[in-house]
């Protein structure tokens, strides 16, 4: 029997209010795969029981999506397989016994399964992915997270799979006389059955260990292939630092004897935390100084954090079901920003995260497809893993423990563990937990679970020089309809002198001192604080560290905002106030006729710069993004329309312009940072220098450069003995207008093929960086590049690389003003969509934000949109995307 999903009209909509317990519990899941190319076999077997919460009479549940059915009994009983009747991707079975087994055989073809899902072939390997829904194509399940169960899982595999991985613990091992494999692991520990997983294939194992506080040594494995074996000692120090940490911060030890990590070279997420068995994706597991960047070195040691972090936050408690996503995902993201602040104390992790939030999160929250932190509903629910579930969920834990304070959180953290390990549970649960060890009423912090949108503080601030004293004003523009309700957040502030940061004295208005910032509790539509003691009239440094997601409205000077660029201890509103200075100054260019002319930019950001790149006193990570400009997302004023190719060109004129201003200050900063560096080491201080050696480089080539500046540019690649900086070179001569720069880059461009095109991280890079190109012809050199054969046509990274670097950061061509950059992304997302729709749907998301551009923009947006509705429709991931998206034309006519 082959099951097919079928697809209505409108796919169904799945309800929050609509949640009920599963009908059927499953204590233990038996599995056997009998591994082969085009017919793999699988064997289910699951003790079922009836659920003892509910009463009466109820159905079995079972999920299967694109399965071929062999077999389906309940108690030793085959099913008539033509008489079951699947409604969609569901099958409900009548008159189930309260005690059961129910056995299931399938047959899978994992060569011809490209929407790596389920179980698919990548390379070599066979692997899984099986969050949220994958688990429903391999076998009959009731497929939901709040149903957990043991695993056994015997895996029968071909010669040239000599390795073969699973969840827990290894049982047997034994070889047949045809020289198969048999391996047998179990998993005692009840899990959800997305977190299943499974990789086999001929496989290298990097061992490493860790020691428990408690004194247990605990086996690492890393298993790649035999190509990635020398790639992977930054991944090893990075998982043995999390585990270090995990038990210093939260006293969260691994309660496993061997953790295991897998990297693959197809998958369509970075990495999945499948318990004891996390699966990566191999440009978020293998990192040397070839084919990673300085990025990639961090991103590497984030996530492999973020999913040995899961082992608690999202396996051992786990879901009730999906609308609970933030429940895991947020909370593990704030706990992998914290590991990754104290592995570098720079702070620029937090500026990173910062920019994502306001150029990707913000965005999402204006925009058509904006949903809470816990959705009330969904048609699919892959389309909600969204930087309002993960990274704004990681800002409503970063707030509680800013509200409640660290000693209360933690408090409250072991206090959800211990009372919730082993149990799927809601985000109410985790807000219980630390409203009890807090003693704190938290139930107004809970409608940021509830409310989408993006909050809006108006402050204003008053000295009184004769008492002197200082009084902030804060008004909160809520996002709801109806009635307005304030939300509950903490809004840290400073007060920033002349010379230095002024001494804090909360005299009146909700909060408390915490360090050098005054923390303010926020609850009310209007509040006053009251600072007493403040000897000259302050700059007040407002939402210190980012404290919540909201935007803030003050009316600074530019005097003040350069006062703040210098003077401000807090790195966040350091950098804010350079980002505001150049939105003004890329307005003001704007705002000139036809974008022809040229403005004067702000004297007291030249002058502040000049202070900075001088005084050498500013640490070269937050110097190298406070000399970034700011994204043309962030840089459209509320409420306007953007002209995305004004806008661009507006920002690229002020570059040139600071370029010109400051050329002595940056060229020395450049050479300055150049002499610091020796050779390569991924460390901080290094990271830093390197970062603001690429920021200077960056803007020079925007103003005059000539051609000593190229010159140089070349020397460096030649010289480079990493990839950050060869990378650095390729993409200053890209963005160069230089003359002289054309014949280096070409040649430049065609040795890294020559000497890294064999590696397929380096090979990402080098086509993401062409794909930046602002010249014209961009695009049909990018459709070039797709059509080689060293290009992975199939394979995610590839995909992300190119068609998606192109859409975000290719403004200029992914708008042009004939639509040809619509049309590409929509052409390649219609071929994607009928074997990776997951992929797909990911890779759409810039058409879907029509609403925020220009009508001329806009209107070919739609028409893409459409387009792809009218062939794909049926495609259920790409049909909820665009139909929320269209819906906001409709609601506008």
């Amino acid at each position: 029997m082959q099951t097919k999903t079928v697809s209505s009209a409108v796919p169904s909509v799945v309800r929050l209010a609509d949640y009920r317990p599963p009908g059927y519990l499953v204590d233990d899941v038996q599995l056997r795969f009998e591994l082969d190319l085009l017919r793999t076999r699988v064997r289910s077997r699951l003790s079922l029981r009836a659920n003892p919460a509910l009463s009466g009479a109820r159905p079995l549940e079972l999920n299967g999506r694109e399965l071929n059915i062999a077999r389906l009994a309940i108690d030793g009983s085959a099913l008539d397989l033509a008489a079951l009747a699947w409604d969609g991707e569901r099958l409900l079975l009548e008159d189930v016994p309260e005690r059961c087994v129910l056995e299931c055989e399938t047959l899978l073809c994992p060569a011809h399964n490209r929407a790596l899902e389920g179980l698919y072939r990548s390379g070599g390997l066979f692997c899984t992915d099986c969050e949220p829904e994958g688990f429903r194509r391999i076998t009959c399940f009731p497929d939901r997270p709040d149903v957990l169960a043991s695993y056994t899982v015997a895996i029968d595999a071909p010669q040239d799979c000599p390795v073969a991985l699973s969840n827990g613990k290894l049982i047997s091992q034994e070889r047949s006389a045809d020289g198969r494999r048999r391996t047998v692991w179990h998993d005692p520990y009840p899990k959800p059955c997305y977190l299943f997983a499974l990789v086999a294939g001929e496989l290298e194992c990097i061992e490493g260990y860790h020691q428990t506080r408690s004194g247990r040594r605990l086996r690492l494995c890393i298993y790649v292939d035999q190509r990635y074996q020398k790639q992977c000692d930054h991944a090893m120090r990075s998982l043995q630092a999390a585990m270090r940490w995990d038990e210093l911060h939260y006293g969260l030890e691994c309660d496993l004897d061997e953790f295991k990590l897998a990297a693959v070279d197809d998958f369509n997420s970075g990495a999945m935390e499948n318990t004891g068995l996390n699966l990566f994706n191999t440009q978020c597991l293998l990192a040397t100084p070839d084919i990673a960047t300085d990025g990639g070195f961090r991103a590497v040691e984030r996530v492999v954090a973020h999913e040995y972090f899961h082992h608690w936050s999202g396996n051992r408690v786990t879901l009730r079901d999906w609308f609970q996503l933030s429940l895991k995902e947020g909370l593990t993201v704030f706990r992998e920003s914290c590991f990754a602040a104290d592995m570098d104390p720079s702070g620029i992790h937090r500026l990173d995260e910062v920019r994502f939030l306001r150029e990707l999160q913000f965005a999402e929250d204006a925009g058509p497809l904006a949903h809470p932190v816990r959705p009330d509903h969904y048609v699919e629910i892959s389309n909600f893993y969204t930087p309002t579930v993960y990274e704004k969920g990681a800002e409503l834990m970063r707030m509680l423990r800013s509200l409640i304070g660290a000693k209360a959180w933690h408090r409250g953290a072991k206090l959800y563990f211990e009372r919730h390990c082993g149990q799927a549970v809601r985000c109410e649960e985790l807000v219980a937990a630390m409203a009890e060890a807090s003693g704190r009423d938290l139930s107004q912090f809970a409608l940021w679970y509830s409310v989408a949108g993006t909050p809006r503080l108006k402050v204003a601030g008053v000295w009184d020089s004769a008492l002197h004293r200082y009084t902030l004003t804060v008004r909160q523009q809520c996002v709801e309809d109806g009635e307005p309700q304030p939300m509950h957040l903490p809004l840290a502030v400073g007060l920033v002198g002349v010379d230095e940061p002024l001494s804090l004295q909360l005299a009146s208005g909700a909060g408390a001192i915490v360090g050098d910032s005054a923390v303010l509790e926020l609850r009310e539509l209007e509040q006053h604080f009251v600072f007493e003691q403040v000897i000259e009239e302050p700059t007040p440094s407002l939402l210190r560290d980012f404290s919540a997601p909201v935007h803030i409205d003050f009316d600074y000077s530019d005097m003040q905002l350069a006062l703040l660029m210098r003077r401000d201890s807090d790195a966040f509103c350091r950098w804010d106030a350079c980002q505001r200075l150049l939105r003004r100054a890329i307005h003001a260019q704007l705002r000139c006729e036809s974008g022809a002319a040229t403005t004067e930019l702000p004297a007291p950001l030249i002058c502040a710069y000049r202070d900075l790149l001088g005084a050498q006193d500013t640490p070269a990570a937050l110097l190298a993004q406070m000399l970034e400009m700011p994204s043309e997302i962030w840089l459209a004023a509320p409420g306007v329309l953007i002209d995305a190719c004004a806008l661009h060109s507006a920002k690229l004129a002020v570059a040139a312009q600071l370029a010109v201003a400051l050329r002595e200050p940056l060229w020395e900063c450049w050479h300055r940072c150049r002499s610091a560096l020796g050779d390569y080491r991924p460390e901080p201080v290094a990271m830093g220098q390197r970062a603001l050696a690429t920021a200077t480089m960056g803007l020079l080539v925007e103003g005059d450069c000539g051609a000593e500046l190229i010159d140089c540019v070349v020397q460096l690649y030649r010289r480079a003995d990493n990839l950050s900086d060869r990378l650095s070179a390729l993409s200053a001569l890209i963005d160069s207008s230089e003359p002289s720069a054309l014949e280096p880059r070409a040649e430049l461009l065609a040795d890294f093929h020559q000497r890294w095109g064999g590696e397929p991280l380096a090979l990402c890079h080098w086509l993401r960086v062409q794909s930046t190109d602002r010249h014209p012809r961009v695009l049909q050199r990018l459709q070039e590049l797709m059509s080689r054969p060293e290009f992975e046509a199939h394979n995610p990274n590839f995909l992300r690389a190119s068609v998606g670097v192109f859409s975000r950061s290719n403004p200029l061509n992914f708008h042009a003003e004939d639509g040809t950059g619509y049309r590409f992304l929509a052409t390649q997302v219609l071929g994607l969509a009928p074997y990776n729709a997951q992929l797909a749907a990911r890779l759409l998301l810039p058409l879907c934000d029509w609403p925020r551009y220009s009508e001329s923009s806009s209107t070919k947006m739609i028409a893409e949109l459409r387009r792809l509705v009218e062939n794909c429709g049926e495609v259920r991931e790409l049909w909820d995307l665009a139909e929320r998206s269209l819906a906001a034309q409709e609601s506008v006519a």
